[in-house]
């Protein structure tokens, strides 16, 4: 069983692109979605290179819920050791009018940080609140 991140987004792009990933959300497909994996099929090694967490944010024991409105998503979800840096990545990649806002926390190594289109602010041992300099995380 895995130590869980929790992580917050705020995702934004043309509503046809949001839709289509609000749809992969609610199937527990969001990271698939972002980030395909080569054979689309799931592998460990795989699924951390290509998302930063080996599984997709629907999987096992996760949280997660959505809201969207006019082009914007806000998702709290959960993910396996640490965030989908990795899948923000490759999605912003293939879609450079999408900006992504993200947070995270994970409480059992005592790590966070903040993500802001494409640049990540990282920060071990932080203190056991969900905060991230100096601010409360947004969601957690």
């Amino acid at each position: 069983m895995p130590n869980w991140c929790d992580n917050t987004a705020k995702i934004e792009g043309p509503v046809d692109l949001m839709y289509d990933l609000a749809h992969a959300i609610a199937r527990d497909e969001m990271l698939s979605f972002m980030a395909p994996l080569p054979t689309n099929e799931w592998e460990y090694s795989t699924a951390v290179d290509v998302w930063g967490t080996k599984w997709d944010t629907g999987c096992s024991d996760g949280y997660m819920e959505h809201d969207i409105q006019d082009g914007i998503i806000e998702v709290n979800f959960q993910t396996a050791w640490g965030p989908p840096i990795q899948a923000y990545d490759k999605f912003l990649e293939k879609h450079p009018e999408v900006t992504i806002t993200a947070s995270y926390y994970e409480g059992g190594n005592n790590f966070g940080g903040m993500y802001e289109d494409g640049e990540e602010h990282h920060r071990e041992d932080m203190p056991h609140s969900k905060t991230v300099y100096g601010k409360l995380i947004p969601y957690l």
